[in-house]
């Protein structure tokens, strides 16, 4: 599923369930590939967060976004790291990940790659 989708699921009031408009973002939060929005509700004038993709929790228990997971992911599978992967968004003309950012990611999904390197090993082993 696009951004786009999960950005129109993720519109709702969380008071009034009213449908909210783009028209009444607030404040936007730039994470990595994605972002967190501040929408006022034109009902209740409160304002509710949200996220424009999908998240998951963490090794510690914080809020992650699954693209900047994936682009992590992705370069470090590739064998190339920060600098390549912003070189590629740049191209795309795509917001560029902070440094810190992708080291934060990447420390989230080292463990992962690091597991799964290992069980390779070991199948390769059993093998011969």
């Amino acid at each position: 599923m696009g951004k786009l989708v999960e950005l129109g699921k993720n519109l709702k009031c969380l008071t009034c369930e009213q449908v909210l408009s783009l028209e009444n973002i607030e404040k936007e939060k730039i994470l990595g590939l994605n972002s967190k929005l501040w929408f006022r509700c034109e009902n209740f004038s409160c304002v509710t967060q949200v996220m424009t993709g999908k998240v998951h929790e963490g090794n510690t228990k914080s809020i992650l976004f699954y693209v900047n997971s994936k682009a992590v992911l992705g370069s470090l599978h590739a064998g190339v790291g920060y600098t390549a992967l912003n070189k590629i968004l740049a191209c795309l003309n795509i917001l560029l990940m902070s440094d810190t950012l992708f080291k934060r990611y990447e420390r989230e999904v080292g463990p992962a790659i690091k597991k799964a390197a290992k069980e390779s090993c070991q199948r390769a082993a059993e093998k011969e």
